[in-house]
């Protein structure tokens, strides 16, 4: 990946996250860029090379964040994974690299999650089989053996 592609993908992490495993916040990846960018570029491509993600970026925290509601009951909690931010860095980066591909992969009728797309298409689609599947088609001829 390109420093440039790394660079776009940093500034757009949201600061309000929290850190994952690591600890590392988003901030101190934005603040600091200017200096470690070339030390983290280094590092994906180690990633590329030896096609092993660094251990801090196979793991993940589990938490629970409140919803809403009684908090004595279960069912009003959310559970979430805390990623380290790196690996969200290198998740953005590579993302958007593919994003402008995804069109000559992805099938037309594919619309959930794709940019552009609406899965309302895909529901008029349906309704529109549906409605003409109704529509008769002419007489009907009687069966064999069946006269009038």
């Amino acid at each position: 990946m390109s420093i440039e592609e790394l660079t776009r993908a940093v500034h757009s992490i949201n600061k309000q996250k929290a850190p994952g495993p690591d600890g590392i916040p988003g901030e101190f990846y934005q603040t600091f860029w200017d200096l470690i960018k070339n030390d983290v570029a280094e590092v994906f491509q180690a990633i590329y090379r030896e096609r092993r993600l660094g251990e801090s970026m196979r793991q993940s925290t589990i938490t629970l964040i409140p919803k809403k509601g009684d908090l004595k009951d279960l069912r009003n909690w959310r559970p979430i994974n805390l990623l380290s931010v790196d690996y969200k860095i290198m998740t953005k980066a590579l993302t958007k690299r593919f994003q402008s591909h995804l069109p000559t992969v992805i099938a037309a009728d594919q619309t959930c999650s794709i940019p552009e797309r609406s899965i309302n298409d895909n529901l008029l689609l349906v309704r529109d089989v549906i409605l003409h599947s109704k529509v008769p088609l002419g007489p009907a001829k009687p069966g064999p053996g069946k006269g009038l």
